[in-house]
């Protein structure tokens, strides 16, 4: 028997990991972003006003599908004055590849469950970073067509990659351009003939500690002359990046890389490996080494260690900046997918979102 249940008591949440984690692996959109322990702690540390709406779809004793989300309230600032059903870890902390997540296998009777969950809540759905490939959000959104509903996908980011798969460093290295390769090699011969070198892995939570407070305090300085941080830029931030960082070394998922010159953190990366892709999370850059590229020089090591450890895929994340495709020549976008309601989508939600989008234009 199919049922379907709403989860909003964070007592509930936090004892969800085991049952929650298993679900994503047997899903089609299995990443970092999606587990239990990357968006319960985004609850502990950004939920804000926001309330918990999980919904949960069981066949049976076996669950079948989550749809991850919180309700958020109006927005008068971002020119929402309405509620809006969100993802779990929508904010600045940057999640990509946001999804339901749905059993292999059980898609429609986990669609028919989503969907009269939301079907009876009547709140609009804006869905963020939701990769425009993604079968189970398509579907959803599909279903619910079926249902009246309406939707609207822009696409807001993409996300370059490099597919490591069968790849060792010899082959990787040769498909990089000749220029960017012959220029990461020249300032590493520099930098070593002219410096003490070398790279620190954090394994410990004594390292992982000190790592991530040089990282902090080298990103916002670069960042201090600049405008200003928007990955770090608030003390809740930082907590929830100290907190996901010490559970993501003792799940063997962290990779936080230090780069050290003369005995000074010249370049940090905090990535995450998981099920054979490391995702490039973000980087901080001292301004007293640029001469060297050292963000550069970092770069290549993390990949080459990806590429020692066996990963399938090395993975950018959003922000299609220009260095990035320096390293990778494969991209996946990202949309942004509205879902409005029957009974309310032309007389509330289309109007008001529409005005946003002109608004947005002119401004």
């Amino acid at each position: 028997m199919i049922t379907t249940r709403s989860i909003s008591d964070a007592a509930r949440f936090a004892a969800m990991r085991r049952e929650w984690n298993e679900l994503l692996a047997a899903s089609s959109c299995d990443c970092i972003f999606l587990t239990w322990e990357w968006m319960h702690t985004w609850w502990a540390h950004r939920a804000g006003d926001r309330e918990l709406q999980i919904i949960t779809v069981h066949d049976d004793n076996l669950l079948i599908a989550i749809a991850p989300l919180a309700l958020r309230p109006p927005r008068l600032r971002r020119l929402i004055p309405f509620r809006v059903l969100e993802f779990l870890a929508s904010d600045e902390v940057g999640s990509d590849y946001l999804s339901f997540i749905i059993r292999g296998g059980h898609e429609q009777d986990a669609l028919e469950g989503i969907a009269g969950a939301l079907a009876s809540s009547g709140v609009m759905l804006e869905l963020m970073r939701v990769n425009k490939t993604s079968l189970s959000m398509m579907s959803t959104a599909i279903y619910l067509a079926g249902l009246g509903w309406k939707s609207a996908a822009m696409v807001t980011n993409r996300c370059p990659y490099i597919n490591l798969a069968g790849l060792d460093a010899d082959a990787y290295w040769a498909s990089v351009h000749s220029h960017h390769r012959l220029d990461v090699e020249r300032k590493r011969r520099k930098l070593h003939r002219n410096c003490e070198v070398r790279l620190q892995v954090a394994k410990t939570e004594a390292e992982r500690r000190s790592a991530m407070e040089v990282f902090v305090d080298v990103h916002l300085s670069r960042w201090s002359g600049r405008g200003g941080s928007t990955a770090l830029n608030s003390r809740q931030l930082v907590n929830f990046h100290n907190a996901f960082s010490r559970i993501s070394l003792d799940r063997g998922w962290l990779r936080m890389y230090t780069l050290v010159v003369d005995g000074t953190a010249a370049a940090l990366l905090y990535v995450f490996r998981y099920r054979g892709v490391h995702y490039y999370y973000q980087a901080a850059l001292s301004g007293g080494f640029r001469r060297y590229s050292v963000g550069n020089l970092i770069t290549k090591l993390a990949i080459d260690d990806a590429i020692e450890s066996g990963a399938i895929e090395f993975d950018f994340l959003h922000d299609d900046e220009e260095y990035k495709y320096l390293w990778a020549n494969q991209e996946r976008e990202l949309i942004r997918l509205e879902l409005y309601p029957p009974q309310a989508a032309s007389t509330m939600y289309l109007p008001v979102m529409r005005a946003r989008q002109v608004v947005k234009r002119l401004a």
